[in-house]
């Protein structure tokens, strides 16, 4: 895949007070920016046998560019990776070809920890939505504007998607989470039967930096420190294909403070539609 990479900038934070991290929990850090960043980690698991991409959570849009086929295939990685041995002979000719994998058991339930459950529950909640079904979604002009992951805004905005009226899409990280490498994407958007498809051609990345303890207003475990952001054109385009379920144009209130403003499943969470215009100013 050719990749072209341009530095912007370098990433300035704040002085960081507080605990150090020891060596291996650096390592494991390091290790869990990478992989949550890798837009390929479903296909590394399932093409290179990549299992230790499994330790860590998988998010939407590692999954959301795999068939039916490649998506069974990675949800059994899990179990495979704890040595199951599997009847189906085309599911067992594709875990023999990697050195890892020791068949000796028909029921790992109970090696599965919290990691492995939700991936099989996101894995398996991708497959189940593969066709389209009958459930009420936004038009084109009511998916325009400015989502949002939560309903309220803390100390920053969190995980929010920006669809423009002439099919541009803009994807940005929490500005919570200081461990995020990957910060944007960007491309084209259109809604496909009861799915939302992202063609992504530009990503934003940190690279570089060091593993820090957290510190100001950042709610995750670690601090990438003094990254420089890189742009990667993304050639061919990562089409990833995102389930779109549960809208409701205006909630009932439910007392003080509740929030009656559009609401959307997108992909595998909730988002709020804060704005109908995305291009205020203050959004960015």
């Amino acid at each position: 895949m050719a990749v072209r990479i341009t530095l912007l900038c370098t990433i300035l934070l704040l002085p960081v007070f507080g605990y150090a991290f020891d060596e291996e929990t650096i390592r494991v850090y390091e290790l869990r920016s990478e992989v949550k960043a890798n837009l390929y980690a479903g296909d590394d698991v399932i093409y290179q046998g990549d299992i230790q991409i499994l330790n860590f959570r998988l998010s939407d849009f590692q999954v959301a560019s795999l068939n039916a086929h490649e998506l069974m295939l990675l949800r059994n990685a899990i179990y495979a990776k704890y040595g199951y041995t599997f009847d189906n002979e085309t599911i067992l000719d594709h875990f023999e070809q990697f050195d890892w994998f020791e068949p000796r058991s028909n029921d790992v339930s109970e090696l599965l920890n919290d990691t492995d459950q939700w991936n099989i529950d996101l894995i398996l909640f991708y497959e189940s939505r593969l066709e389209s079904c009958e459930t009420e979604l936004p038009g084109i002009d009511e998916m325009v504007g400015f989502w949002h992951r939560h309903p309220y805004v803390a100390s920053g905005w969190s995980e929010r998607y920006f669809f423009y009226s002439d099919s541009r899409f803009v994807f940005r990280e929490s500005q919570m989470d200081g461990a995020a490498r990957l910060l944007e994407l960007s491309g084209e958007w259109y809604i496909e039967g009861n799915h939302l498809v992202l063609a992504a051609d530009s990503a934003a990345y940190i690279v570089g930096g060091k593993i820090v303890a957290p510190y100001a207003s950042y709610g995750s475990d670690y601090v990438i420190d003094n990254g420089e952001l890189a742009y990667n054109e993304l050639c061919p385009h990562e089409v990833l294909r995102l389930p779109l379920a549960d809208y409701t144009e205006t909630g009932e209130p439910q007392g003080y403070g509740s929030v009656t403003i559009p609401v959307l499943r997108i992909g595998y969470n909730q988002y709020w539609r804060k704005e109908d215009d995305p291009e205020r100013n203050y959004l960015q």
